[in-house]
């Protein structure tokens, strides 16, 4: 009947002793994240799993495997009574730096909506400084919106209209329209004040790269590079070295300076494959499977993997 009962789980421990309707959901008691994005800023750690609508926070940035959040916000409650939290979308982007003004700036995006905090949220009472859904100013969004930010530019790359929009310092509020915007066809974007980079999935060239002195109003890319690569998913600039999540070759290229990428250099390192031709997919302690997501701060490269990996890996770069 449609009140029976099953007489036990597997997958499961069982029913919810806090409530006996439920069934305990391992996912969420072991923190299961899909499709991770990281950002460390202040200390802090936050990770996006946008399948679940999540963002995952670290009070203190964790250094054991398995290490739990101290708290979880979710990107699924629109009716909250707070305008600055209302929200519901797939968190598929984040970036964390010190702003223009120079307090920490952390936000996330996904699908048609962004939102922007001072600094990671460790605390419920941090409610966000904007919260933006469907348009901005002069701006109408299309979809799939992914966000980067430096000390001196904001920047909303709209992905299904595939225009990046950029504010001097942070937008004031919704009817802050962009200072300027740039036709670039990528899928997400980085920023380190320096090079403002964007990764192609599909198409070749899959980096593009703009130097952050230099953007204006629809301005072409300084360079990219044009390194065989399959469906890369992001990219970034670090200390002056280009790291490529090159997700379906499942590995991490690393050139030690932009320019020789720029140039048409090969990559001086491979990382998470046995070697410049291992293209394979494979899940071990040397390997990566779909890494789609980096992170670099503090002396270490963050990974994170898509779909069938789920893992985040904290790489040393000393």
């Amino acid at each position: 009947s449609a009140s029976s009962k099953a007489t036990f789980y597997i997958g499961s421990p069982g029913v919810d002793p806090a409530n006996p309707n439920d069934v305990i959901n391992t996912l969420k008691t072991n923190y299961f994240i899909t499709n991770p994005q990281v950002a460390t800023l202040g200390g802090a750690m936050a990770i996006n799993s946008d399948f679940d609508r999540k963002v995952y926070v670290w009070k203190k940035i964790p250094a054991t495997d398995g290490a739990k959040p101290d708290l979880v916000w979710s990107t699924q409650n629109q009716s909250a009574s707070n305008p600055l939290q209302a929200m519901d979308f797939q968190p598929d982007s984040s970036a964390a730096t010190i702003a223009a003004d120079g307090k920490p700036l952390y936000a996330i995006a996904g699908e048609r909506s962004f939102v922007v905090w001072r600094g990671i949220p460790t605390s419920k009472t941090d409610v966000p400084a904007l919260n933006v859904k469907d348009k901005i100013g002069n701006v109408t969004f299309g979809g799939f919106l992914r966000v980067a930010a430096d000390n001196r530019y904001f920047y909303i790359l709209d992905g299904e209209r595939k225009i990046i929009h950029v504010w001097s310092g942070i937008p004031a509020d919704k009817n802050d329209s962009p200072d300027f915007s740039i036709s670039a066809e990528v899928n997400r974007i980085r920023s380190d004040g320096s090079w403002l980079i964007g990764t192609s999935l599909y198409n070749a060239p899959h980096v593009l790269a703009w130097s952050v002195t230099s953007l204006g109003q629809n301005v072409a890319p300084s360079g990219t590079v044009g390194y065989q690569m399959n469906l890369p998913q992001d990219a970034l600039v670090s200390n002056g070295v280009l790291y490529v999540a090159d997700t379906s070759y499942h590995r991490i290229l690393a050139w030690n300076s932009i320019s020789s990428a720029l140039a048409g250099a090969s990559p001086d390192a491979f990382l998470g494959a046995t070697s410049s031709t291992d293209t394979s997919p494979a899940h071990s302690a040397t390997d990566v499977r779909w890494p789609a997501s980096l992170w670099v701060a503090n002396g270490y490269l963050w990974v994170g993997e898509r779909k069938f990996g789920h893992r985040v890996l904290r790489y040393s770069l000393s």
